[in-house]
């Protein structure tokens, strides 16, 4: 029986399971994720109410060939008006992914074994054709194939400057991530709060205070200031992709954006169309783009890119909007130069965009919100160190994920297409650019499968080993015991 560890159990990983699990054929799949149910992530497990998706119901079908199953399922579920623009709660979202999972394994082939193992890898390596993964807890886990399915990397500590002074106890007022335990709760009502960074991740952090019940001012302080755009209040006319020709020039990419936007306007629509239109084709024209002029789009483009293709849900939006014009939420556009512990909180001195003079806010919180730092060698977590000590993966373009294929094949940093070993979703931001949302991950997944299944059995075959024992800390999926107990058909260790 062919073996296959994905490590990660959110979104990415849950979809390659599904697809897998799908398959039909004698095989051991095993999912490393440490939270108790596979499918959600840190992404879709929020509890807050207040946070939505980014993309209309419509949109978000994870069912081969029934683009409008997960509107079923929210209707049936959550909301009986739901609408193909409706837009859902994250964690609703999440019990849908898990329900999926939940499904496939319930209908899989006899011979199929599932675990899901809970724990951390810490070290991944080859011995001969098959991976070793070493686990948190001393114990390793061996499979012919592996897949990284590690989901959206934390923000980068270097976003804000170490807390001088010893006058009020750091770890009460800095937090490296607004999902770390505690970062929205235990503060004062009306202390002023401030957030590093004004994309998405900074709106939720906001709502989320907003949830706790938090009425002081909200700051947020990024490079250029600018916060997301909202999705429009009805839903825009689908015109499907449009084409647009690979250019060695962002220069003239640009103009013919521009130009499309204006056609659309004569039409009667807006921007939204143009940018959605343009989803499709963004791989395409990034690798055609040389080393330079992606640097330049980094540097200068990106947060203009980022807050028109990922937007808020229009009542998100509306909230934020009507925060601003109260003065609740400020948007400030600069650089922290310094941060200094005081009596009652922190006082942060901030270098503003295009001035001379500084901003120094008193503040009782700050909160890392700069999202997802895609240069994966700063991550201190021990996995990553070894797979970059050993050279088993090497950084993506300009510093960007993991360098890989256009299927998903990892590269070494000898330059070596790594055999078997597979990653998807963010970790390929640096080849495909767009590659974080739903609908590129699910295409990712289901080719992804395909490629596993052609392959991880050769593998085995070659090698002649019996399959190995099941992981000791290995258990069946999460409310999946119920499900398929009356079945002795199934493998659960």
């Amino acid at each position: 029986m062919e073996s296959i560890v994905i490590i990660g159990g959110g979104l990415s990983g849950a979809l390659v399971a599904i697809q897998l699990l799908k398959a039909g054929r004698s095989l051991r799949i095993v999912v490393v994720e440490p939270r108790p149910q596979l499918g959600p992530g840190l992404a879709y497990s929020t509890s807050c109410a207040g946070h939505l998706m980014n993309v209309p119901s419509g949109k978000l079908s994870l069912a081969d060939g029934d683009p409008k199953h997960f509107v079923k399922w929210f209707r049936a579920h959550y909301n009986a008006r739901a609408a193909d623009y409706s837009f859902a709660p994250r964690r609703a979202y999440g019990r849908y992914v898990a329900e999926l999972l939940e499904a496939a394994w319930g209908q899989a082939g006899m011979g199929v074994s599932f675990e899901h193992v809970r724990s951390e890898a810490i070290a991944l390596h080859q011995q001969g054709s098959r991976f070793c993964l070493r686990l948190r807890d001393g114990s390793t886990l061996e499979a012919d194939a592996a897949v990284l399915a590690l989901g959206n990397p934390p923000s980068s500590e270097e976003a804000i400057p170490a807390i001088e002074g010893s006058a009020f106890p750091s770890s009460s007022c800095y937090f490296r991530s607004p999902w770390e335990p505690g970062a929205v709760s235990a503060l004062d009502p009306e202390g002023p709060v401030l957030l590093v960074g004004s994309g998405l991740t900074a709106v939720d952090t906001a709502i989320a205070l907003r949830v706790q019940g938090h009425r002081g001012v909200i700051h947020t302080v990024s490079r250029r200031g600018l916060l997301p755009r909202s999705h429009a209040l009805s839903p825009p006319p689908d015109r499907g992709g449009w084409k647009l020709e690979a250019s060695t020039s962002l220069r003239e990419l640009c103009a013919k954006v521009r130009k499309q936007i204006r056609l659309a306007e004569a039409r009667g629509e807006d921007w939204r169309s143009v940018i959605d239109g343009l989803r499709a084709d963004t791989p395409r024209l990034w690798r055609g783009l040389p080393c330079p002029e992606r640097r330049c789009f980094l540097r200068h483009l990106r947060p203009y890119w980022d807050v028109h293709r990922h937007r808020m849900a229009p009542a998100v939006g509306s909230f934020i909007e009507r925060w601003r014009r109260e003065g609740r939420l400020k948007a400030h556009a600069g650089r922290i130069r310094k941060v200094l512990a005081t009596a009652n909180g922190v006082q942060v001195e901030i270098t503003l965009r295009g001035r001379s003079e500084e901003l120094v806010l008193a503040v009782r919180r700050v909160i890392n919100c700069t999202g997802p730092d895609f240069d994966l060698r700063k991550l201190r977590h021990p996995f990553w160190r070894d797979l970059f000590a050993r050279g088993t993966v090497d950084s993506g373009p300009m510093g960007l994920g993991l360098k890989a294929t256009a299927e998903g094949e990892l590269i070494t940093a000898c330059g070596e297409v790594a055999t078997n070993l597979f990653t998807l979703g963010p970790a390929r931001v640096g080849s495909d650019w767009e590659t974080i949302a739903i609908p590129e991950i699910r295409a990712q997944a289901a080719a992804l499968a395909s490629r596993l299944l052609a392959t991880a059995g050769m593998a085995r075959e070659r090698s002649g080993v019996a399959a190995p024992n099941a992981h000791p800390h290995a258990e069946p999926p999460a409310d999946l015991v119920g499900a398929a107990r009356h079945e002795g058909r199934r493998q659960y260790l």
